[in-house]
């Protein structure tokens, strides 16, 4: 009924502010101004990433000079300007009629007093116009620039392209990491329809599920991850840089208000990053009555609830599965990393693409993929604590294969030669002088491995069964219920267990930072 409700709601919404007068042409200015504010959230998400692409693609191809035209900018963006309209027009469009989502907007989609066509060709010239100013304005955005970079003296381009191709791998990491997120979108946004959350929903759901619609939604999930994946890689070879110094950059110690406003801002940030887990923290401390609802005193009810509970298996579990897992890509790590470092080859390069997939597809896709191909047959996994495990190592091997890869490419094959030579064999060589040495950088893996394998969630959510329940589904299955004390209480053990893991990886490598 809630959503019937809502849905209700949003039709009375559109009713009012879909002029409802007779018109005479095909297009309306009142409708067109409809569609551009229905969009206008979106059109500038996407026109910030093409006017930040304009300013910095001519950069990067090839950089400015005091003879170079002013229209090389728009020429060298071309490639960029030709994305807007066969990747950003079908989300626009879908976005200007999402009220056709619904029943009552449908129904009231029919019953308008105005053309269809009308509201059709209304909504469509909204787009169209909206890409023309996203067009428009990266041409004029990248004229500047060019303008600007020809008339400055110097510029350093090196700096640059460093810097691009640093915020290019991180905003990688970052919407990777964004796109596959499963708890989020359905627990802070109550089911806001992202790509997991609608995949989980059609799979899982427990009034109306589509199989076939799930699969179709996993397939474009993988073709998108994929393009980005294989554009990031395409562009970082591409754009390859080396800097030299005879002199080497030395640090600068801020003094006076610097020091007090760059700590601040540093201290500053990292509060307001932490203020949710502290909130988790100490709401979890705190009495509860129906588990929603606080009394304002202090207790450990929700602790006694959690931990001493005899049918809670679930922090058993997610340590007894995270220790499985973590040792199976630690071996499979070191095995993978050595090949793809030392045997060099067209198998080897394919491995080593592969290995990096598990990363970029969202884990509610590989879950589907391992129900489907495990739940029926000789091989049944469905069910089992094995389909769970192997699922936490498929998912985080690939933070264990590129620290071990990068630690393997800073040592000298000339160490494992001289060992041969002395009449030890290839795989004595390995076992004895590569693995000892390979273990700072296979740490720092396991540890990044280990914190986002006990928090996983994604693909957990679809596996589980009620005897394989981890610590990331019960705090889901709590929130679920309202009980919020319980998931807050479930939420502080894994926020301990992630702060003492790093604190014994500091302990362990006498490192005090971890780099993947």
């Amino acid at each position: 009924m809630t959503g019937m409700a809502v849905n209700i709601n949003r039709a009375d919404r559109m009713s009012k502010s879909i002029p409802v007068r007779a018109h005479r042409g095909l297009f309306d200015r009142a409708l067109i101004a409809e569609g551009m504010r229905r969009i206008r959230t979106l059109a500038l998400i996407m026109g910030i990433l093409v006017w930040t692409a304009a300013a910095l693609v001519p950069v990067m191809r090839g950089g400015y000079g005091p003879q170079t035209p002013v229209l090389s900018g728009p020429v060298q963006i071309n490639p960029v300007l030709l994305l807007c309209i066969p990747v950003f027009a079908p989300f626009l469009t879908m976005k200007a009629f999402d009220f056709l989502n619904s029943r009552a907007g449908s129904d009231l989609f029919h019953s308008f007093p105005v053309k269809r066509q009308s509201l059709a060709a209304s909504f469509l010239t909204a787009v169209s116009l909206w890409l023309a100013v996203i067009i428009g304005l990266s041409i004029l955005i990248s004229m500047a620039s060019c303008a600007i970079m020809r008339s400055s003296v110097t510029l350093d381009t090196s700096h640059l392209g460093l810097w691009f191709l640093q915020l290019l791998a991180g905003s990688l990491l970052v919407f990777m990491r964004v796109f596959s997120d499963f708890g989020t979108p359905m627990l802070i946004g109550e089911g806001f329809k992202t790509f997991p959350v609608l995949i989980y929903t059609q799979f899982m759901g427990e009034v109306s599920t589509d199989d076939h619609f799930a699969a179709a939604l996993c397939v474009i999930v993988v073709v998108i991850t994929l393009f980005l994946f294989f554009l990031q890689r395409m562009m970082a070879k591409h754009y390859s840089y080396a800097m030299t110094a005879l002199k080497p950059m030395q640090p600068v110690y801020a003094k006076g208000s610097q020091k007090f406003f760059a700590y601040l801002f540093v201290y500053g940030v990292a509060f307001i990053a932490m203020l949710p887990q502290l909130t988790v923290i100490f709401t979890s401390f705190l009495e509860t009555v129906g588990g929603a609802v606080y009394t304002g005193k202090f207790s450990f009810m929700n602790y006694e609830n959690t931990l001493f509970s005899k049918d809670n298996i679930s922090i058993f579990n997610t340590y007894a599965f995270g220790i499985c897992a973590i040792g199976i890509v630690v071996v499979l790590g070191i095995l993978i990393s050595y090949l793809t470092a030392r045997k060099p080859s067209l198998l080897t390069n394919i491995l080593d693409t592969l290995t990096m997939f598990p990363y970029i597809i969202p884990g509610s896709v590989l879950g589907i993929a391992l129900l489907s191909g495990f739940n029926s047959g000789v091989l049944v996994l469905s069910g089992t604590a094995l389909i769970i495990i192997i699922s936490l190592t498929i998912r985080r091997m690939p933070y264990t294969i590129r620290s071990s890869t990068a630690i393997i490419s800073q040592i000298s094959p000339s160490v494992e030669e001289a060992a041969v030579s002395l009449g030890a064999s290839e795989f004595k060589s390995f076992r004895k002088i590569m693995v000892p040495m390979m273990l700072p950088g296979v740490l720092a893996g396991a540890i990044m491995s280990w914190i986002t394998l006990i928090s996983e969630l994604s693909s957990s959510i679809i596996l589980y069964t009620s005897s394989t329940s981890t610590l990331t589904v019960a705090i889901y299955a709590e929130v679920i219920r309202s009980n919020f004390g319980n998931a807050a209480a479930y939420s502080t053990i894994l926020t301990l267990t992630s702060i003492v893991s790093l604190l014994i990886f500091f302990r362990l490598t006498h490192n005090e930072d971890v780099s993947v």
